[in-house]
């Protein structure tokens, strides 16, 4: 359950380490100078460039990374690691460019210290360096038009070698034009994996920590963020599912119930905390009521201003959109797994298939589908899947 306690912030760092079972993904965006200026790094089949941001989910998923620990190193070393493909940021000489870029692979030949240039920017510096070439490439460098954009190696960072890390699970305020729909996790470690979900028992709304649903009924636990009208600067938590609100007035200073938003006025405020971690609040800064997550067995701790990161007071948001199965439809034979994700169809457990519209025309699953229901016939037997 979700508690509230009277009442911050701890200086924030660039990326939050984590590994695949519970991934931080970021984009590594380079300062840059004149055409370079933001780009990103993007890997495609091993190459890796500096591309402009993509827009599309499906798309951006080559521009994310996530920064890896390396166990029992001698220093703070990572390993970086691509979302779409899982390769590793590596590097290697090239013999027909005369330089030292940055390539994927499954195996890299380098590890990475990763070091705070200016303000929110930092460097890229291989520890390991690659055979061939000069012995002068240390820091990972946007590349211009000679180099097809590719990233290369230099002596010194410039500002086409200084990066920003710009996390995709940050709160995003749902807008007219634009819904967001967004996974709600405390930092604790005891709650790890388990997501903020309205359930209902024995007709009572309540919310609690629940592990993470994949199919459907996982609107239960996304939720969307929304300006309040009543409160400026403040903003409502409305669930996909059912529309309800997670409400700012105390019941027996126990949040563990929604309500519909004509009886909304106080609203939330978010801060950040660093580290993608956030406290959420109505009521002044460190004199208000605080959430807090609640976990079986142990009696919730009293709130103190500066000291929320990775406890209970601390909450990450998850962008849903990119890894919420829409559908699942899965016949009963030959453990055959049928579904829809991001807009394309995918099966599981059997090479051939075919995907037909309800008109009966023949489309390629693999690509991007309109939202429509569509017939996938596996071994002579067809099963619907709902493309939304």
């Amino acid at each position: 359950m979700i508690c509230v306690y009277a009442g911050a912030n701890a200086g924030a760092q660039p990326f939050e380490p984590s590994d695949a079972t519970d991934p931080e993904w970021y984009f590594i965006q380079v300062r840059g100078t004149g055409d370079n200026a933001g780009k990103v790094v993007t890997e495609i089949n091993g190459k890796v460039s500096g591309q402009p941001m993509e827009t599309e989910l499906a798309a951006k998923a080559k521009q994310l990374w996530r920064m890896e620990l390396v166990p029992n190193a001698s220093a703070v070393q990572y390993e970086v690691i691509n979302k779409c493909s899982g390769k590793k940021l590596d590097v290697l000489y090239d013999a027909d460019l005369n330089e030292r870029i940055a390539v994927a692979g499954e195996t890299p030949s380098t590890v990475w210290t990763i070091q705070q240039v200016s303000g929110n920017y930092y460097s890229l510096r291989i520890v390991t360096q690659p055979s061939g070439g000069i012995d002068r490439t240390i820091y990972l460098t946007q590349g211009g038009d000679a180099l097809n954009s590719a990233l290369y190696f230099a002596k010194a960072a410039s500002n086409d070698a200084q990066f920003q890390f710009i996390s995709i699970n940050t709160p995003i305020i749902s807008s007219d034009d634009e819904t967001v729909w967004m996974g709600i996790q405390s930092a604790q470690s005891d709650l790890s994996g388990k997501y903020l979900t309205e359930v209902e028992t024995a007709g009572e709304i309540q919310l609690s920590m629940q592990a993470q649903n994949l199919t459907i009924d996982s609107h239960r636990q996304q939720w969307k963020i929304v300006s309040n009208p009543d409160s400026e600067g403040s903003v409502n938590f409305v669930n996909r599912a059912t529309g309800h609100l997670i409400s700012s007035t105390p019941l027996c200073d126990i949040y563990d119930y929604a309500q519909y938003a004509a009886a909304e006025n106080a609203g939330w405020t978010i801060d950040e905390l660093g580290n993608n971690q956030y406290e959420v609040r109505t009521g002044n800064l460190n004199t208000g009521k605080y959430w807090y997550a609640a976990t079986d067995g142990k009696a919730p701790a009293n709130y103190v201003a500066g000291a929320s990161l990775n406890t209970g007071f601390a909450w990450k948001f998850r962008l849903k959109d990119d890894d919420v199965i829409d559908a699942i439809y899965t016949p009963e034979y030959d453990n055959i797994r049928v579904y829809a994700k991001n807009r394309r169809i995918y099966v599981e457990g059997a090479d051939q298939y075919r995907v037909y519209t309800v008109y009966g025309t023949n489309v390629n699953g693999n690509s991007e589908l309109p939202v429509g229901i569509y017939l996938v016939t596996v071994k002579n037997k067809t099963t619907k899947v709902l493309v939304k």
